[in-house]
């Protein structure tokens, strides 16, 4: 299969994962088609209308409103009698307040519905009224809390209109919307309509606000490198080799890249309304970063233009790795940036992270092993100044794998014992930690291969070919040089053993 049906094919893939997580890609706009009121135990049936952290501050204004909901009874279900819907708007802090708990002989349960049986009682000794959604003693510190709104559809009616609602909210908080129903009459109902959620500075979503200042400074950062690069480049452009090619490929991805976020999250947060477009080409833009970032990581560890002029036989393991990569690393960014945007993880994302991780682990063995042969190769030809090369290098990325390892320990410690996003409002240190860490990888790898008039003394020279040394160093190679680097690159290469 050649690159130009493998790429046919990844474009074809991404669109087909557009098509079926882009549904309500609308920012903080939740829309409902025809979501249904599912059992959930206990009499109780319950559509999620959406759950975010909202920011709240002196003198600016943050909601919860619906627009245009409707309840529709299933067909063929008990439409002659009456049913009461409860559209419930409540955060976390509220939590405790669901349900109530209580006791029969002796034994403590937490029911939401009050069942027929009469001999139940609350906690305080009262008797509950059959179908009534119960809920906890009021808190003093959030009075008013949880918003509980009450519709009622008469029998023979089919449908509910419910009232707009415009709730708002003056405590940062995550905040959660349910419709729920303690009658059977309702069984099998769907909700349409939407809902919108805004924060004080605009309709980012709280979790994701975060970004939008993150990538505008990321943006500054590389145009700040993306420039130092290109002044070193132009003044010793005759000394530029192909790995210097490639760093100035991962520099550009990642300046577009980070400009591109910005303006998605800028025009996300000013309208609402997230295009799909802006947000798929920064998703594209990101994933080929990352997958070239790797493959030059990759390639230098093996020597490629210092100890070797080619990957020889190896190229298209390299690539395929590569490829896969690429496939599996878009497929999980469309389903997080794409999808129906909740403060909520995916199952689909979960399953995604897992091929991600796996194919992150086949590169580092890959890496470290390739190094591993380079230092060796290196050392027995006695080639100083690539040996500090490499041992500043292989240091480099070791230190990186073990912060990126302690990183994931705590990023998996703080989402089990976090399941619930107490933390919600730091939930954006995750993501960002990672544009981070690969801004400094680049930054160490920009310092160590940076052009300069010496640079040529890293790059491959077969044993007397001085016509492939001209190629290899831009033009500079002199049979007379007496530069110790190169005469170093002149000693005779060791042909690579392969294992």
């Amino acid at each position: 299969m050649d690159a130009r049906t493998t790429m046919s094919h990844v474009l074809r893939f991404m669109a087909v994962l557009a098509t079926l997580g882009g549904r309500g890609t609308q920012a903080a706009t939740h829309r409902y088609r025809g979501t249904e009121l599912e059992a959930v135990g206990d009499e109780l049936r319950m559509a999620r209308g959406g759950r975010e952290g909202v920011r709240a501050e002196e003198g600016k204004t943050s909601y919860v409103k619906t627009f245009d909901v409707v309840m529709r009874r299933a067909e063929g279900e008990s439409s002659d009698k009456s049913g009461t819907l409860h559209a419930l708007v409540f955060a976390l802090e509220d939590y405790d307040r669901l349900g109530r708990l209580q006791t029969k002989n002796g034994v403590q349960r937490r029911a939401y519905c009050c069942r027929e049986e009469s001999d139940w009682r609350d906690e305080e000794g009262e008797w509950c009224t059959p179908g009534q959604l119960l809920l906890g003693p009021p808190n003093p510190e959030r009075t008013g809390w949880p918003k509980d709104f009450t519709f009622k559809v008469e029998a023979g009616e089919t449908e509910l209109h419910l009232k707009d609602l415009d709730v708002p909210i003056k405590q940062t908080g995550m905040y959660y919307l349910w419709f729920l129903s303690c009658d059977p009459a309702l069984d099998g109902a769907t909700i349409t309509g939407k809902s919108v959620w805004k924060n004080p500075t605009g309709y980012l979503p709280g979790m994701m606000a975060p970004n939008l200042p993150f990538f505008g400074v990321m943006s500054i950062l590389y145009v700040a490198l993306g420039a130092i690069w290109l002044l070193v480049y132009a003044i010793n452009w005759k000394e530029v080799v192909m790995v210097q090619h490639c760093i100035s490929a991962v520099i550009l991805l990642g300046m577009v890249e980070t400009m591109v976020w910005y303006l998605d999250y800028e025009n996300f947060n000013r309208t609402g309304e997230r295009p799909y477009l802006t947000t798929l080409v920064a998703i594209v833009l990101g994933c080929l970063r990352k997958t070239l970032a790797r493959f030059l990581v990759l390639a230098v560890s093996m020597g490629y233009g210092v100890v070797k002029p080619t990957l020889a036989g190896l190229q298209q393991r390299v690539l395929a790795l590569c490829g896969a990569y690429l496939l599996f690393s878009l497929s999980l960014e469309i389903a997080t940036n794409l999808g129906a945007v909740d403060d909520m993880v995916t199952v689909v994302r979960l399953m995604l992270v897992v091929p991600v991780s796996i194919i992150d682990s086949l590169f580092i063995l890959w890496i470290f092993t390739s190094l591993s042969r380079t230092l060796s190769q290196v050392h027995s030809r006695k080639q100083t100044a690539k040996l500090d090369l490499y041992r500043n290098f292989t240091n480099m990325i070791a230190i990186t794998v073990v912060v990126s390892l302690f990183w994931i320990i705590y990023e998996m410690y703080f989402r089990i014992s976090d399941s619930i996003n107490v933390y919600w409002e730091n939930e954006w240190v995750n993501g960002a930690f990672w544009h981070m860490l690969n801004f400094l990888v680049l930054c160490g790898i920009c310092f160590l291969w940076r052009p300069s008039q010496q640079a040529a003394r890293f790059a491959f020279v077969a044993e007397r070919d001085e016509e492939e040394a001209v190629a290899l160093t831009g033009g500079q190679y002199r049979s007379d040089q007496t530069d110790i680097f190169v005469l170093e690159a002149m000693e005779p290469q060791e042909p690579e053993k392969h294992d």
